[in-house]
Parts: C-alpha cells; sequence; structure tokens
C-alpha cells in the first residue's frame, strides 16, 4: 500500500517541507485567480490581444505566499491553473452560444429545462468517445 501523502513530510536542507496535495479555500482561489488577472493585464499584447508571455509561476508564487502564508510550489499552483483551465473549456463547451439559459446563484448552476441538460449530457459522452 502507498503512503499517505497527505501525512508525509519531508527534510530539505534542515526545514520541515510538505508533501501532498494543496488545500484550496474559497479566498485563495479568489487570490489566485486575482493574481493570474493581474498577469494577464499586465501581459497583453497592443490593443488587446491575447498574452504574450507565459506565467511567470515564480513571481505568482512569491506574491501568493505573501498574501496567504502558503507555501504553494509552482506545481501547485500550475496543476490549479491547468483544472481551473479545463473546468473553462468544460462550462465554454456546454453553454456555447446558447440563448435562454439562466443561472441559479444558490445552486452555482446553470438553469435550463430537463431536455436541455440531456441533449447536452449525450453530446458530451459521446464527444468522450471519440
Amino acid at each position: 500500500m502507498a503512503p499517505n501523502k497527505k501525512m508525509c513530510n519531508e527534510q530539505v536542507g534542515g526545514d520541515e517541507k510538505e508533501v501532498g496535495r494543496a488545500n484550496w479555500s474559497k479566498e485563495n482561489l479568489y487570490l489566485f485567480c486575482d493574481l493570474c488577472i493581474q498577469y494577464a493585464e499586465k501581459s497583453k499584447g497592443k490593443r488587446g490581444a491575447t498574452i504574450s508571455q507565459r506565467m511567470p509561476w515564480k513571481v505568482l508564487e512569491i506574491e501568493f505566499q505573501k498574501k496567504t502564508s502558503l507555501t504553494y510550489d509552482k506545481n501547485k499552483l500550475k496543476n490549479k491553473w491547468d483544472w481551473l483551465r479545463n473546468r473553462w473549456s468544460l462550462w465554454k463547451a456546454l453553454k456555447g452560444k446558447e440563448t435562454g439559459l439562466g443561472w441559479d446563484h444558490e445552486k452555482g448552476t446553470i438553469s435550463a429545462s430537463e431536455e436541455w441538460w440531456s441533449k447536452k449530457i449525450e453530446k458530451i459522452y459521446i464527444l468522450k468517445l471519440f
């Protein structure tokens, strides 16, 4: 049986460094998103073009640590970035250019008819098969 990474610690130069999954609170997630947005705004090309440079992970790591006192390394931040990007892609694929959809603030979900949901779920399921 593999060791539980959440409970493991490794020694690095006399300091203890925690290994395992990052614990993302809602506030930390919002802060991380704000830091990424700030960087994206600074690195936009001329006339609002897309981001022209790579993410400065070391800078984000330092800024995130200053504001939260959490020592998440580049891998943890990048994993969260990749997860968020995948969820955003799914959101865009799900919503598409549909009209007549609402937003349920209590549940944090799209409000649509059962028929609409059935069609979308079937479409995404078929896309995953291929």
